[in-house]
């Protein structure tokens, strides 16, 4: 099952694109918890999706357990808790599915699900490689939040990964070969591939290449 998942999430986490660890186990994640929910406590949790294959996914465990985040050098405290753990909020509460009776396609979720949603519809990224809400998406508010997605030192690499497209682009554009343009286009489909780490970062740039600093002089 494992490998089945890895190829089906291109060797990423689903959630934060963080590539396959080498040295750590993944978590296979109910997308809908199987056992309770946290914000309906008589909720049985989603028992009959146990072992469907539309509600598994691979998450790293920073993303899919409950784990404050630690600190840093540059940030000696201890950061926030987060994670989706059991978690499954919907917009409209009276649209839970309570048993495999019921129609799971009436749920207002709000949770990211990127093997149904779109997530560039709903984060975006900043130059300092933070997770934004974009367009002030209610789901990409709550995916962020619960999703631990502004963790320091996933920040901290999404951050790299910026850095490392712009000096790409720059040193591409400077050759001489292309206009900016065609540099941002050319370096953004590489590094925006869907088995590359933290690829939402490169296409952020190519929508909005003037947000990271990126325009013709």
């Amino acid at each position: 099952m494992h490998a089945a998942l890895e190829r089906l999430c291109d060797h990423k986490c689903v959630y934060c694109e963080a590539p396959a660890p080498a040295s750590s186990a993944w978590d296979v994640e109910h997308y809908r918890p199987k056992g309770r929910v946290q914000e309906r406590r008589e909720h049985p949790g989603y028992f009959w999706l146990a072992y469907a294959w539309e509600n598994l996914l691979l998450a790293c465990e920073f993303c899919n357990r409950r784990r404050r985040d630690r600190p840093t050098w540059e940030e000696p405290s201890m950061g926030r808790t987060s994670g989706k753990a059991d978690h499954f909020p919907l917009q409209d509460e009276t649209s839970r599915a309570m048993g495999p009776s019921d129609d799971l396609a009436r749920e207002r979720r709000l949770l990211l699900d990127p093997t149904q949603d779109d997530p560039e519809a709903h984060v975006t990224f900043d130059l300092t490689g933070r997770a934004l809400a974009r367009d002030g998406s209610r789901m990409g508010a709550a995916s962020i939040a619960l999703y631990h997605l502004n963790r320091r030192r996933l920040v901290t690499q999404r951050r790299a990964q910026i850095a490392l497209a712009a000096r790409l682009v720059q040193a591409l554009a400077s050759s001489g070969r292309c206009s900016l343009a065609v540099a941002i286009e050319v370096v953004t489909d590489e590094l925006g591939r869907s088995n590359v780490g933290w690829a939402g970062t490169a296409r952020a740039i190519r929508r909005d290449p003037a947000a990271f600093g990126l325009l013709d002089p």
